[in-house]
């Protein structure tokens, strides 16, 4: 790395913590381990107190662990500070005897105090997240997880005003444990939302533009430092050092500034979590909200609202056996031939078995406990992370799967009566009051973007390995078809497609940078969707398009933003934001856009949710390999019943119709590996 990048990361850590300030001697927030108790219990003073206090709880002795829990408090914050994990993890400590002693109302007064405390060390980690800085991702939700494991005990036999206080906390405390392991991925979305909605719209968008920059910022010093820009003294080299150099100027003037300003952080990045009553009546009477978030005990915490009522339950499988379970269906589906960055030479046939088990067995976990609360809800919004969010909730089944093998097409598939809007976050759902203001400027038509030409480079020197990869894809010729089926329907003319050579990334920054990308209501990407590593040098998910052809030091254009964005084919995570977008829906007709290669990464760091941070409601996405004639079928037939053409709910019911048409048509297309790989989520 460059020294000049060296010194830009000091400035910004040191700018940082000047605006989340960390206990005196503390590990900045970001730096830390999880298990915050570890932590207090490594001085010895603090670690008898605590194990006195412990005693104290199984005595019932609740004023003996008030003094010792405030003795406690007064050596932290004499010797570190009264806002930092250590505290965080006291008053996790003290929630937890106060349980065991029997005082849930003290119990729940510390647990809240915990979270206070780590939405604010969580604000820290989604900021640093933000500014791509490449630290090791530390576990930054405990407080959270925590207090839903801790409060969850505490419904045991609680009456029925707690039980209600103890659901409507859970409830808030679950969004936030959400939204810290989304928040790089919704970061910018966020704080559009925040925007718009007339709230400190100023600061928003200096957090906003901090958050954009320091990523491209660093990489291009990187990419200078390696060479990658020509030799030193080098008319391209110099011509890039100095746009960095302004970049690196402009980000520590607004880094001061938010400093300066005192600016919070965490009510930007993690705005106060909606009431479960206000959820409730976002909601349509035909509507539930399903929500899924993990505890701190291996264990997974449901909650399902409606109109009528909510309802909070632990689910009875563990964390582990969950993931396995959608492991084995996922295996069970297999990788059918299709929009794959090679060509699969056999295609693997999938163990029905594998498949019908687990779909049922997951229904079972997940909804069966809500089947009563779902009854009539034909609209599903399902908020998710982890392992969850690799599982298409269409594809499960109502009910056991025959002893027998049997023709898929008469299953019952969940699909059948339900549609399902997945969020990226479930705050999401706030957005129904701001629809109408935000979506006047698009207009009805629909570009196309399709049949890109992968080897308009063949041959070129001096490209980097995942330019030189994209010769190596298989090319798509039916996505030409299919996007000018999808246009005809809507009434678009050729203008509005992108095809062959013109499937660019130069085409698409161009209308971006006119404003035109944002006239339209619909866009659609029949084209790879690739995954980090699966192409080599490709470390960021990326759409493939035709690439600029021109010389290799040539590939770069400045967007709006002032940024760099590269014209070599590969639509990447990090350049799909500085596109402007106000489509309603975003059509992914790829492979592998839906979640992550990696599990341990956020559910929603993928194509997708760049796309949502770009300023589209909603995106349509692929969970696996997509058969090409599956991928037709469902983009035409969904276009084909969206006769109403508004936002949202017309949408999801299209998809879902056009799902019940593909599963109908054969025992083949029956088959959820054919008929399952999309879903829809975005904002409801």
């Amino acid at each position: 790395m460059s020294l000049s990048c060296t010194r830009l990361i000091a400035v910004i850590t040191i700018a940082f913590m000047l605006v989340q300030p960390c206990d005196a001697q503390e590990t900045p927030a970001v730096l830390i381990q999880p298990q915050g108790s570890v932590l207090i219990r490594n001085d010895p003073e603090v670690r008898a107190l605590l194990d006195k206090a412990l005693d104290a709880a199984e005595q019932g002795d609740s004023a003996e662990i008030k003094t010792l829990i405030g003795k406690a408090e007064a050596i932290i914050n004499r010797t570190i500070g009264p806002s930092g994990r250590h505290m965080t993890a006291l008053h996790q400590e003290a929630a937890a005897d106060f349980v065991i002693s029997g005082e849930p109302q003290e119990a729940l007064a510390h647990g809240l105090k915990a979270v206070a405390l780590g939405r604010k060390l969580a604000a820290s980690y989604i900021f640093y997240r933000g500014m791509s800085l490449g630290m090791p991702v530390f576990e930054q939700t405990e407080p959270f997880r925590d207090f839903l494991s801790t409060a969850y005990v505490m419904m045991d036999g609680a009456d029925a005003d707690l039980s209600r206080r103890l659901t409507a906390e859970a409830f808030k405390v679950a969004q936030l444990a959400q939204m810290t392991k989304a928040g790089l991925a919704v970061l910018r979305h966020q704080a559009t939302q925040a925007a718009l909605a007339g709230r400190r719209s100023d600061e928003v968008k200096l957090v906003q533009m901090v958050a954009d920059t320091i990523g491209p910022t660093l990489q291009t010093g990187r990419e200078i430092a390696a060479g990658l820009h020509g030799e030193a003294g080098s008319p391209g080299r110099t011509e890039m050092e100095a746009l960095n150099a302004g970049q690196q100027e402009n980000l520590q003037e607004a880094i001061a500034l938010i400093a300066k300003e005192k600016i919070d952080i965490a009510d930007i990045l993690l705005p106060r979590p909606l009431e479960v009553d206000a959820v409730a009546r976002l909601l349509e009477p035909d509507e539930a909200l399903v929500f899924f978030v993990e505890g701190n005990m291996a264990e997974l915490h449901g909650f399902v609202v409606t109109r009528e009522s909510v309802r909070w339950r632990e689910i009875a499988l563990k964390l582990p056996d969950i993931e396995a379970l959608v492991a084995r269906f996922r295996a069970g589906i297999g990788a059918p031939l299709g929009r794959s960055a090679t060509v699969i030479t056999e295609e693997p046939a999938p163990d029905e078995d594998d498949t019908l088990a687990p779909a049922w067995q997951l229904y079972q976990a997940l909804l069966g406990p809500f089947e009563a609360q779902l009854q009539g809800k034909t609209h599903l919004l399902v908020a998710v992370d982890g392992a969850l969010a690799k599982l298409p909730f269409e594809s499960l089944l109502t009910a056991p799967p025959p002893a027998a093998s049997t023709d898929a097409r008469v299953l019952p598939w969940l699909v059948h009566d339900h549609a399902v809007t997945v969020l990226p976050v479930l705050s999401a759902i706030a957005g129904r009051d701001r629809q109408a203001a935000v979506r006047d400027g698009a207009s009805e038509a629909v570009l196309g973007i399709g049949n890109p030409h992968y080897a308009a480079l063949a041959g070129k020197p001096g490209l980097i390995g995942a330019v030189q990869s994209l010769e190596k894809l298989t090319p798509l010729p039916e996505s030409d078809g299919e996007v000018r089926r999808i246009a005809e329907m809507l009434g678009s003319s050729g203008q509005d497609l992108l095809t062959g050579r013109d499937a660019s990334e130069e085409k698409l920054y161009a209308l971006s940078g006119t404003g035109m990308l944002a006239q339209y209501r619909m866009l659609i990407f029949a084209t790879h969707g690739l995954l980090p590593g699966e192409i080599d040098g490709l470390y960021e998910g990326a759409l493939a398009l035709t690439p600029s052809e021109k010389e290799a030091r040539q590939l770069i254009a400045p967007s709006a933003m002032g940024l760099i964005t590269s014209a070599d084919g590969l639509l990447t995570t990090s350049e799909i934001p500085q596109l402007k977008l106000k489509a309603d829906i975003v059509v992914l007709s790829a492979c592998n856009t839906g979640a992550d290669s990696n599990i341990d990464l956020e559910a929603y760091s993928g194509l997708a949710a760049a796309f949502l941070q770009a300023g589209a409601r909603s995106v349509m996405v692929s969970h696996w390999p997509v058969n090409s004639d599956a991928a037709v079928a469902i983009t035409t037939g969904t276009i084909r019943h969206w006769q109403s053409r508004k936002p949202g709910r017309d949408f999801v019911f299209a998809f879902r119709q056009a799902l019940l048409e593909v599963i109908e048509t054969s025992p083949e297309t029956g088959k959820p590996s054919y008929w399952a790989p999309f879903s829809l989520f975005g904002e409801p």
